[in-house]
């Protein structure tokens, strides 16, 4: 696609340099060379993994040095204004990911003793209850990953890369869900532990490329203000602050576990209050 498009010149912004695409050629033809150098090193280590694991390391290390060189003092920064196609994506991945543990939820039958479906509903509760709480949390890191993007103006790579991490942890937040569900009634199994622990780990994900964006203001809009991006990083900050106690607590309570889902969804809906309170920091001067 690119050798294509470089051949082409008018398929090309006409204010990229010479030496950006020739840096992106080399670039994206060094990824399935290395690639191919690596799986065969990793191949080899079967039988001499003494030689063949530092070899790979020196390889990765000789690529990443050989390209920091290379791009020295050139402008990297065409195109990272665009952040449309990371919110479209983010939005797809997140959507996808709600549609999936809702399509997991199954409504109990009343079976072959005759129960009512009302007693059926009310046996299954804490099951259902763990699929609402699962869609509720993903729900809100939705609109905390919408704000965070208002906020925004430019991307880099470690922008997009903490971003593919985010959305990884959305889209396997079903394997804590479905852990939970299967395994609530063994304590053993510590279910309660694996979905406490899911949490605080997207959660500090969020976390991080708040920071990365927020630092010295590189990656936001130039008219976002001081008092906007205290309000925003305060909300963000909370959520582990919030899941963090929680998780703990279930070492030591477990038979409180379903309160304890419960409050970190209640406290979700607060932090959502509250992100909706400060709504009014962004209705002026921010991209919606």
């Amino acid at each position: 696609m690119w050798m294509d498009a470089k051949r082409r010149s008018r398929l090309l912004d006409a204010k990229l340099e010479p030496r950006f695409v020739s840096y992106m050629t080399r670039r994206l033809l060094s990824k399935p060379l290395t690639f191919i150098v690596v799986m065969v090193a990793a191949y080899c280590a079967i039988f001499a993994p003494l030689v063949a694991l530092p070899f790979i390391v020196v390889v990765l290390v000789a690529r990443e040095i050989y390209f920091r060189r290379y791009r020295r003092g050139m402008d990297l920064s065409v195109g990272t204004d665009d952040t449309g196609r990371i919110q479209l994506f983010s939005d797809a991945v997140i959507g996808i990911a709600i549609t999936l543990a809702v399509a997991q939820i199954e409504f109990p039958t009343p079976g072959a003793d005759n129960k009512s479906a009302l007693e059926a509903v009310d046996h299954q509760w804490p099951l259902l209850h763990a699929f609402l709480v699962g869609i509720v949390i993903m729900g809100v890191y939705w609109l905390f990953h919408y704000h965070l993007f208002r906020l925004i103006n430019r991307h880099d790579h470690w922008l997009v890369f903490l971003n593919g991490f985010f959305l990884l942890d959305i889209a396997l937040m079903i394997v804590p869900v479905n852990w939970f569900v299967n395994y609530y009634s063994q304590p053993e199994m510590h279910a309660h532990l694996f979905f406490g622990l899911w949490q605080i780990l997207t959660s500090l994900v969020l976390v991080i490329m708040w920071w990365h964006a927020s630092h010295k203001k590189r990656l936001l809009l130039p008219e976002a203000t001081p008092e906007q991006i205290k309000r925003f990083g305060t909300i963000v900050i909370a959520n582990p602050i919030v899941f963090l106690p929680l998780w703990l607590r279930a070492f030591y309570a477990a038979k409180y576990l379903y309160r304890d889902i419960s409050c970190a969804d209640w406290w979700g809906l607060a932090l959502l209050a509250m992100e909706y309170k400060t709504s009014s920091c962004f209705s002026t001067g921010v991209k919606p």
